[in-house]
């Protein structure tokens, strides 16, 4: 890899984690992501919120494994949390 390219890595991962640790709420015990501005699909568009392929989709396959879901008035699925 060059030394560009090694640079250009090394500041997409710093901010990767900056983005992550912006996201840290005053109890450590609580951690959230907006998915939508990190899930692409591999042509690198962003994936939507609703559809067969969205976050929306996503968060449905992984409620069972969640003790709480925070929903929208209409229903949709807007978090998934459990107790530590």
């Amino acid at each position: 890899m060059s030394q560009r390219n090694q640079s250009a890595r090394e500041a997409n991962i710093k901010a990767i984690v900056s983005y992550f640790e912006n996201g840290i709420k005053s109890n450590p015990s609580l951690f959230g992501i907006e998915l939508e501005h990190i899930l692409v699909h591999e042509n690198g568009d962003p994936v939507p919120y609703e559809g067969p392929q969205g976050v929306a989709r996503l968060l449905e396959c992984l409620q069972k494994d969640y003790s709480h879901a925070d929903h929208s008035k209409s229903g949709t699925i807007l978090g998934l949390f459990r107790e530590t």
